[in-house]
């Protein structure tokens, strides 16, 4: 950041660079290392940017028109976007309750966090966009679509009112990553995600969820997968095992914050595992510290993080 703005507050000088950050967004001011900083109404003339814009504390904007003018005006080619706001979801002023998406048609990275006014996108979605990145956003109910080409599809938690995922996502060969986390509406209809259909799905991280006893459910989970994460499911009691060992080539299984977990398999984890991660399952990670036989790990990488 600072090497850009120490070219001077001269709007032009920032006009075609590669990359630009904001923070801090105060009185419509931006806190800078220079005595006299941009205002945001300057930054609106950031225009042409070809790479990375990414904004924070934005809830200190008054007028959601000039935030617009920053972030959208002629930034057609930009390649990465990044928008959050704070904690104090009460004091929200910008308001924008569907995305214009298409006014980045080579966006490629989109990561928006605690934006509670934001519902939907537009349907024109962007089509170039492989990673997509969403948390704390109270409100938003339908994802962007025309994402044939997403390779990291994360929502990282509290986005409760999202009921499905577009169907672009699961006609994709491209999917290596998935996370789901806080999603009750969505992780609900779980069994229509068909997963199985996805040839380069390898990590999947699943949770926070409280209306679930047992998992995965038997075709859920896509042969392919390398790595599955499963955390904060506090009425979790079991593990269907024998659904655990039809991914052939699953080598990493990570079971954190399921308190009521207790039950492990006779006939052993799968022989592909080669790490295997207990986290707050106090039941489970007893039953293990007993000698539990039935984990056969050998060589491999048990461990019980705090």
């Amino acid at each position: 950041m600072n090497y850009l703005l120490r070219m001077g507050t001269s709007k032009a000088r920032f006009n075609n660079t590669d990359q630009f950050h904001f923070f801090s967004l105060v009185a419509k001011r931006f806190q800078c290392p220079l005595k006299n900083g941009c205002g945001i109404e300057e930054l609106g003339e950031l225009q042409h940017l070809r790479g990375k814009l990414c904004g924070r504390n934005l809830q200190n904007v008054t007028d959601a028109s000039d935030a617009l003018e920053v972030v959208l005006k002629g930034n057609e080619h930009l390649k990465k976007l990044e928008l959050s706001w704070n904690d104090s979801l009460q004091e929200q002023r910008l308001e924008i309750e569907c995305f214009p998406l298409e006014l980045f048609p080579k966006l490629g990275f989109l990561s928006i966090s605690k934006f509670p006014s934001l519902v939907s996108f537009n349907k024109e979605g962007s089509p170039k966009l492989t990673e997509l990145y969403f948390s704390f956003c109270l409100n938003l109910k339908s994802l962007p679509e025309r994402m044939h080409s997403l390779v990291n599809f994360k929502i990282l938690g509290s986005c409760p009112e999202v009921e499905s995922f577009p169907i672009e996502v699961f006609s994709s060969n491209k999917l290596q990553t998935l996370y789901v986390i806080g999603c009750k509406k969505l992780i609900a209809s779980r069994m229509q995600w068909d997963l199985q259909n996805l040839p380069s799905l390898s990590y999947f991280t699943f949770g926070r969820y409280n209306d679930l006893e047992s998992f995965p459910e038997e075709t859920l989970l896509p042969s392919t997968l390398k790595s599955l994460t499963i955390r904060s499911l506090p009425q979790l009691k079991s593990l269907d095992f024998k659904v655990l060992r039809l991914p052939t080539s699953l080598r990493e299984l990570t079971i954190y914050g399921c308190p009521q977990l207790q039950s492990m398999p006779e006939e052993g984890l799968p022989s592909s595992l080669s790490s295997l991660v207990i986290g707050r399952c106090p039941l489970l990670e007893k039953k293990v510290y007993k000698g539990y036989r039935g984990a056969k790990i050998g060589t491999r990488f048990l461990n019980f993080p705090k």
